[in-house]
């Protein structure tokens, strides 16, 4: 499907560095292992941005969803770190709260990266 990468222009003569669509691409499922893959080229400095497709909503109108992240390129192809693999690899993250160490703020009553239902 064909999707955009948003993020800032990185060239050694910037000094402002102004939100940009960075590269237009497509994104594939591998039919292995069910990954999402940039399919093409990235430019330097994209690495981390966030994924975008558009969602035709009729009318000349499309929404934006996030797919995820530009991850660093395994071979010659970037992964693209979907939302629900995020979560997943979040969810086993240790629980901060049940930590002893002297960093651990006393607050520190729940999971601080899920949302509150």
């Amino acid at each position: 499907m064909p999707v955009y990468a948003l993020g800032h222009d990185v060239g050694p003569d910037r000094t402002d560095r102004p939100q940009a669509v960075v590269v237009v691409g497509n994104v594939v499922r591998g039919a292995d292992d069910g990954r999402l893959r940039w399919n093409g080229t990235v430019p330097v400095g994209c690495v981390g941005a966030p994924v975008f497709v558009g969602v035709p909503l009729g009318d000349q109108r499309l929404k934006p969803v996030c797919l995820g992240v530009v991850l660093p390129a395994v071979d010659t192809r970037h992964p693209v770190a979907a939302f629900d693999g995020i979560r997943s690899a979040v969810r086993e993250l240790p629980d901060p709260s049940s930590s002893t160490t002297p960093d651990t703020p006393a607050s520190a009553s729940g999971r601080w990266w899920r949302r509150a239902r």
